[in-house]
């Protein structure tokens, strides 16, 4: 992995999707309620609510993620904190149509 600078990074990133080490890493406490999504006899009003709160963490997650690998890129926190709400959402929005042009 190099950086816009062509250096390497110090480290190697790996992404757990199944058997999550629980020894290692802590989970992420995103504060839903994991029995109402998995429930089969839920509404619809419980699906729409969870449905936001996953969105709203999955932004927040990758407003964060982008922060930091804007820090990696250019070793100064300027970059990323010059990004208005505005433009975040644009990045967001061209990530969820997958327009990346």
């Amino acid at each position: 992995i190099r950086s816009h600078h062509h250096h390497f990074l110090p480290w190697r990133i790996r992404v757990h999707f199944t058997s999550y080490p629980t020894d290692r890493l802590l989970p992420l406490d995103d504060g839903l309620d994991h029995t109402t999504i998995i429930n089969n006899n839920k509404n619809d009003d419980d699906d729409d609510g969870n449905r936001g709160r996953i969105t709203n963490l999955l932004k927040r997650l990758f407003r964060n993620s982008l922060k930091q690998a804007l820090f990696m890129q250019y070793a100064s926190s300027k970059v990323a904190m010059g990004i208005n709400k505005h433009s975040h959402g644009k990045i967001w929005n061209a990530v969820l149509e997958s327009n990346y042009g």
